[in-house]
């Protein structure tokens, strides 16, 4: 099976070495249409409520659809509490963080058409990291999509650009989200780090055309261009599927074992 896993990575890591992704464009859109990450095109209608400030998006419904109208800057404390559970569009705005993610926790949700920046501190020994948010929950389904990080993520477990860990029995998809903010996992529990996200438990995952492009590390073990780990167990299930897809890491990748340039370790998985 190690063996198996070992070639599947491989592969997986070549094929990434010659994807061609549409992420290098520099202006809001350009004539073919073709929007930078993070961005919307022109004419572009969002759906649900607008949010026009800090104190509107703190007051949200947890399983609402909501919109960015303008920019904003959370402040110091942080995270939206609840667990969040409907759909928040940035609408090609951007969230300023302040030492802490978006959201506290996610459940089944989209995320999307947003850009981060600022930065993102986690101390806990136990507590993942990440810009969006730490931790989803167990038997959750949540999509991110065209999602643009420039913040740094720092902690002391997991941690990822985007997601720290996405618990048990879930599903998730990143479709064209980059990661251009460091991340790094420092202490004896650090591990489980990625561009893009940590860990991934178990049940399917798709990346799809996701880009990282600066410093991944980890002083401990477990650390990948996109992804840290995928898989809880050495149990092959058929359950257990990663889909790498037009993915790209071009940062540096250190740790003190199990490192790769997109996926650091998978375990019982078919890749």
């Amino acid at each position: 099976m190690k063996k198996i896993i070992s070639f599947a990575l491989a592969v997986v890591m070549i094929a990434g070495l010659f994807s061609v992704i549409p992420m290098t464009v520099t202006a809001e859109e350009s004539s073919t249409g073709v929007t930078e990450v993070g961005a919307v095109p022109t004419g572009y209608v969002p759906v649900g409520t607008a949010i026009n400030n800090p104190d509107e998006f703190y007051a949200m419904t947890a399983n609402g659809k909501y919109y960015l109208a303008d920019d904003i800057e959370l402040t110091t404390e942080g995270s939206y509490a609840s667990k969040f559970t409907g759909t928040f569009d940035g609408n090609g705005h951007r969230i300023k963080l302040n030492g802490k993610p978006i959201f506290k926790s996610l459940g089944t949700c989209t995320v999307k058409n947003l850009t981060i920046n600022g930065y993102v501190t986690v101390t806990g020994a136990s507590t993942p990291a990440g810009a969006i948010v730490g931790q989803v929950a167990v038997e959750s389904s949540v999509v991110f999509e065209n999602i643009f990080n420039t913040a740094r993520v720092s902690g002391q477990y997991r941690a990822g650009g985007l997601v720290g860990q996405i618990l048990s029995k879930s599903k998730a998809r990143f479709n064209r989200c980059k990661n251009t903010g460091i991340v790094e996992t420092t202490g004896s529990k650090s591990n489980m780090t990625g561009g893009i996200l940590g860990y991934m438990q178990s049940y399917c995952l798709d990346m799809i055309d996701c880009l990282n492009t600066v410093s991944v590390s980890s002083e401990k073990n477990t650390t990948g261009g996109l992804l840290g780990r995928f898989g809880s167990d050495n149990a092959w299930s058929a359950d257990k599927v990663a889909n790498i897809i037009g993915c790209k890491n071009t940062g540096t990748i250190s740790a003190g074992a199990q490192a790769g340039g997109l996926i650091g370790y998978a375990r019982g998985a078919t890749l």
